[in-house]
């Protein structure tokens, strides 16, 4: 009976493995994935922060979490990755936005003690302010 046990979980451990969705792009924005945001075991489908009005635009965004890799590393992909967008850091290099030309795709990289922790990639409609971008990654939104 244990070994019939022992068989079952080992069949639905791959089950679940050949069923995770293993992204290489944000089904919202189209931008890359790196492949920081996969967990072998579970995939890397977004999970979908609630729409909302923000500064007068349309918020949509997707989050994802990050396999625990230095902030810097992390930061490095998204530089090389998303040529054009503008780069924002908090003043305690925390927090990393990247922004498109328009400021309305959005994506922010946050870490805590030198490990990058999470991504969101977001989309607003109209884009937002230069003064809203940098209130975003230092914690402080202006929407003025």
């Amino acid at each position: 009976m244990q070994k019939l046990q022992v068989l079952s979980l080992s069949l639905a451990i791959i089950g679940a493995t050949a069923s995770a969705a293993h992204l290489t792009q944000d089904p919202l924005t189209q931008l890359p994935l790196p492949a920081i945001t996969d967990n072998p075991m579970v995939g890397n489908a977004p999970t979908e922060m609630p729409a909302a009005k923000i500064c007068k635009s349309a918020f949509r965004g997707n989050f994802y979490a990050l396999n625990n890799v230095p902030l810097d590393t992390a930061v490095a992909w998204y530089v090389g990755a998303l040529k054009g967008f503008r780069h924002i850091q908090s003043a305690d290099h925390s927090s990393h936005l990247f922004a498109d030309a328009q400021r309305s795709i959005v994506v922010i990289v946050r870490g805590v003690g030198g490990n990058a922790d999470s991504v969101a990639y977001e989309k607003y409609e109209p884009g937002l302010s230069e003064k809203a971008l940098v209130g975003f990654v230092n914690k402080n939104l202006d929407c003025t």
